[in-house]
């Protein structure tokens, strides 16, 4: 059973009109219409029972993403062993720095180890060569007493050909007194 109202407006849109027998009419054309009824449904099925609400499950936890572990950085492969003014003695801090690529050498793919010896400008050429061999040499015997086999060590020496800072002749220059040691694949 149900209550309902309903409003009707009707209006012509053109006053003017013409019949078919060619009869003229005019006028006002709008008319209100208002009606309130109510409507009675026999026969209509019965209205469904309105749900009962049922408790949803609780919703599994989010899995917890797991962190990738972040991958190591690779050990350097390149050291500088610094030496001091006219010498192929290894200082403290120079045989710390052998230590550290002998045993990162043990820990990575290394075929070989390449060690080349430098001088500065402040002697003559042959003088420096010999120099930078000596300080060569002197990194390699470290190499092997900290168990790196001579055969996996290959010794260069550039005398004052390669220098990390460029000087003019005859200059003292500390960072050119060195041996560079490469870990190589």
């Amino acid at each position: 059973m149900g209550v309902f109202t309903e409003y009707r407006y009707v209006n012509t849109a053109d006053r003017d009109m013409w019949t078919d027998s060619n009869v003229g009419l005019s006028g006002e054309g709008g008319e209100h219409r208002i009606m309130v009824g109510l409507r009675w449904s026999f026969g209509a099925p019965k209205p469904a029972p309105k749900p009962v609400p049922v408790a949803a499950p609780a919703p599994a936890p989010a899995p917890q993403p797991v962190a990738k572990p972040a991958p190591k950085p690779e050990a350097p492969r390149n050291y500088l062993v610094f030496f001091d003014w006219d010498r192929a003695v290894l200082t403290d801090d120079a045989k710390a720095i052998i230590q550290a690529a002998a045993a990162n050498s043990k820990t990575m793919a290394v075929t070989r180890i390449e060690t080349t010896g430098h001088a500065d400008r402040s002697g003559t050429d042959a003088y420096n060569l010999r120099l930078s061999q000596r300080r060569a040499e002197s990194v390699k015997a470290e190499l092997n007493r900290l168990g790196i086999p001579s055969g996996e060590i290959v010794t260069r020496w550039k005398g004052e050909r390669e220098p990390l800072v460029q000087t003019p002749d005859g200059a003292r220059e500390p960072q050119n007194r060195r041996v560079e040691i490469i870990l190589a694949k």
